[in-house]
């Protein structure tokens, strides 16, 4: 009787390792603490194979109320608060994407976060939606909401159904990053992101527009215009005005550069590239805009000229 009472002990103390190991930890303090339970959701893409989900339960909403305060001015309406479900299948996918390694000690299981949709009011008066999760790293969400919203903007403004004769490959909306070589520059971009997390260094969004976001935040425009496919067809007739065609094409480019940074008060930051294409021969470069601050410049390393031109305002 002492030997199987002995057995179960040993077998519920291995059973006890077993389940603390499974937990995850993460060195980085504004990663969302997670635990697993069991499942009490359940979905058609479930898999009854693992019973287990990945709750991300850290309230960012209270977390991060007094930077939510400093970035909208106190004036913002909290609309809706949602629990988002997601499949393991999904979560699956997600890291097939990736290039990066999984974390250490990572278990693939359904995961299950908080997102709070807040209502406020920009710096144009016009009702906006800023939807917060408790999933991912709050500086990156801000940095994301911020050049999805600049990018979108731009490329419906100036560049779709402008009538130029370009197409225009997607408009990406850049935030420095902290990936230089150069200690000093990378320690004030580090630094520069982790403040956007906390009231001293929020981005005030109730009074950012699409207009003067250049001077509130370190991001750039970045985009490609194609100014076409010549083919064979007409080959003869292109390699008689085909520098005239391109010309023209050039001026009407300026013009909308132009147009830009009037509307972004002399402020534009942009990267910009065109080409066309020519049958049998592939691409053609026909040069490029880089613009820092309103002003047209050659910088042949975009990123550092643009990190020093906000040297003194957003850093040392």
């Amino acid at each position: 009787m002492k030997k199987v009472i002995f057995i179960l002990i040993i077998v519920i103390a291995i059973a006890l390792i077993s389940a603390c190991s499974e937990s995850t930890s993460y060195e980085n303090e504004d990663a969302p603490r997670i635990h697993f339970t069991d499942s009490s959701v359940r979905s058609t893409l479930y898999t009854e194979v693992d019973s287990r989900i990945r709750i991300f339960y850290v309230d960012f909403f209270e977390k991060y109320k007094d930077t939510l305060n400093a970035m909208f001015d106190y004036e913002w309406t909290l609309l809706s608060i949602e629990e988002i479900y997601i499949p393991i299948e999904i979560v699956g996918m997600r890291y097939w994407t990736r290039s990066a390694p999984l974390p250490d000690g990572y278990i693939k299981a359904p995961e299950q976060f908080t997102e709070w949709t807040i209502e406020y009011h920009d710096g144009n008066g016009e009702i906006r939606h800023f939807v917060l999760n408790n999933h991912r790293n709050f500086s990156n969400q801000i940095i994301q909401y911020v050049t999805s919203h600049i990018s979108e903007y731009y490329a419906e403004k100036f560049l779709e159904n402008c009538e130029t004769g370009v197409l225009v490959n997607s408009v990406h909306g850049i935030v420095l990053r902290s990936d230089f070589a150069d200690s000093q520059r990378d320690y004030a971009l580090r630094e520069y992101i982790r403040l956007l997390a906390t009231p001293e260094g929020a981005i005030n969004l109730s009074s950012l527009t699409p207009a003067n976001v250049f001077e509130l935040v370190p991001l750039y425009l970045s985009f490609q215009l194609n100014l076409g496919y010549y083919t064979g067809y007409c080959r003869q007739l292109y390699e008689e005005i085909y520098e005239e065609i391109i010309s023209e094409h050039l001026e009407r480019v300026d013009s909308i550069m132009e147009a830009m940074n009037y509307f972004a008060n002399n402020h534009l930051n942009a990267k910009v590239s065109v080409i066309s294409h020519i049958e049998n021969e592939g691409v053609r470069h026909h040069g490029g805009w880089r613009y820092i601050q309103g002003d047209r410049i050659d910088a042949e390393i975009y990123p550092q000229a643009l990190f020093e031109s906000y040297r003194g305002v957003l850093w040392e």
